[in-house]
């Protein structure tokens, strides 16, 4: 497993291929997005703990945008499976 150390936290993506994200066309893709993550949680390749990846860094390893991902992490928080801080995003 490779860390990215960001100070004191670590940033754990490798357990996740994120270019796997395809939606449908027809799909909202800020919740496809959040759906596509939250199956990641559910399958174990993310844990309680674990720091998302940045908005702009999530956009480029999805194909999406900064605005979409930003969405995508505020569905996750709103569905209580992410907690947000000034330090980042991380898996509750």
């Amino acid at each position: 497993m490779t860390l990215h150390h960001q100070g004191n936290s670590s940033l754990i993506i490798m357990s996740v291929t994120w270019g796997d994200f395809h939606p449908h066309p027809a799909e909202v893709w800020y919740i496809a997005l959040a759906d596509w993550i939250q199956g990641q949680m559910e399958a174990g390749n993310l844990r309680s703990g674990d720091r998302l990846p940045a908005q702009r860094e999530l956009g480029e390893l999805t194909g999406t945008s900064t605005e979409l991902a930003g969405k995508a992490i505020a569905v996750l928080r709103d569905r209580g499976l992410v907690k947000t801080s000034v330090r980042g995003s991380f898996v509750a």
